[in-house]
C-alpha cells in the first residue's frame, strides 16, 4: 500500500516512483503521486530518470508510450498546482475519443536529410505548449524541448549526434490540463 509522503520525509520512495513511471500503480495511487510530482521538482526528476533507465524499446509503439510517459511528466511539472484541483474523468484509451492531433509539416516522415533539419508543425486548437523530443532508432533520448512556437531547431544536439535514424514526437498541451501524445515520425540523418 502506498502512503502519501509525510512532511518529515516529503518525497516517495523511488520504488514507487519507478512504478508511476511503469504504470503498474493504481489510480489511487498514481493520482497521490501525481499530486505530489505537480510541486516536487526532485521526485519529477527521479520519474524521468526511471523512463530513460528503461530498457530500449523494440518497437516505435513502446517508444510511444515511454514518450507519453515522459510528457505527462513534463505536463505535470509544467502545469503544477492546477491539476489537482481537477476531477480526472477515469481512464482515457488512446483513439476512443475525438482529440485534435498533430499534423507535422517538416521534415516529412521517412525524409533522408543531409543536415539537422528545424521541426515544424501545425498549430493545436486549445494547445498552451508544446513539447518536442528527438530519439534514437534505440530509444536514447537526444534532445527535448517545451515551446509554445510551432517550429524547433534541434540542429546542434543533432550535429553532435552524427548521422542515423531519428523519431521525433510533438506532444499537445492543452490549456485545460490535459495533454496529447504526438505519434513517432522519423528522419534519416545521411554525412
Amino acid at each position: 500500500m502506498m502512503s502519501e509522503p509525510q512532511p518529515s520525509d516529503a518525497h516517495f520512495e523511488v520504488e514507487e516512483l519507478v512504478g508511476y513511471a511503469g504504470g503498474t500503480l493504481s489510480p489511487a495511487s498514481r493520482e497521490r503521486v501525481e499530486r505530489h510530482l505537480a510541486d516536487c521538482e526532485e521526485c519529477t526528476s527521479e520519474v524521468a530518470a526511471a523512463v530513460r533507465l528503461r530498457p530500449p524499446a523494440r518497437a516505435p509503439r513502446r517508444r510511444l508510450a515511454v514518450a507519453a510517459a515522459a510528457a505527462a511528466v513534463v505536463g505535470i511539472a509544467l502545469l503544477g498546482p492546477g491539476l489537482v484541483h481537477r476531477t480526472p474523468a477515469g481512464p482515457r484509451v488512446r483513439g476512443t475519443e475525438a482529440q485534435p492531433s498533430v499534423a507535422v509539416l517538416s521534415p516529412a516522415n521517412g525524409a533522408v536529410l543531409h543536415q539537422p533539419p528545424d521541426l515544424t508543425w501545425r498549430p493545436v486548437a486549445g494547445a498552451t505548449a508544446y513539447r518536442v523530443t528527438v530519439s534514437r532508432a534505440d530509444g536514447d533520448s537526444v534532445w527535448a524541448t517545451a515551446t509554445r512556437d510551432t517550429s524547433v531547431s534541434a540542429s546542434d544536439a543533432l550535429a553532435r549526434s552524427g548521422p542515423g535514424l531519428y523519431y521525433w514526437y510533438v506532444d499537445v498541451l492543452l490549456g485545460d490540463a490535459r495533454s496529447i501524445a504526438g505519434s513517432a515520425h522519423e528522419f534519416q540523418l545521411e554525412p
